[in-house]
């Protein structure tokens, strides 16, 4: 997920966010500093705002773009 993307969607959860909040969970998140939010990156970030100890896993049947 690219910046925009991550903008539209915390916008629309709560649009009192500002862009300097919002660049900054980015690049929390972003932890291989791509750009962008890939799926094990959200994952991680999920599990450890939630309290969860393992990763999140994708099916073996996933086909990545």
């Amino acid at each position: 997920m690219t910046i925009d993307e991550f903008e539209k969607i915390m916008k629309r959860l709560d649009n009192t966010f500002s862009q300097d909040e919002i660049t900054a969970v980015f690049d929390y998140i972003d932890t291989d500093k791509s750009k962008t939010i890939e799926f094990d990156e959200l994952s991680s970030y999920y599990c450890k705002v939630n309290g969860i100890p393992e990763l999140l896993e994708l099916p073996s049947d996933y086909k990545k773009k």
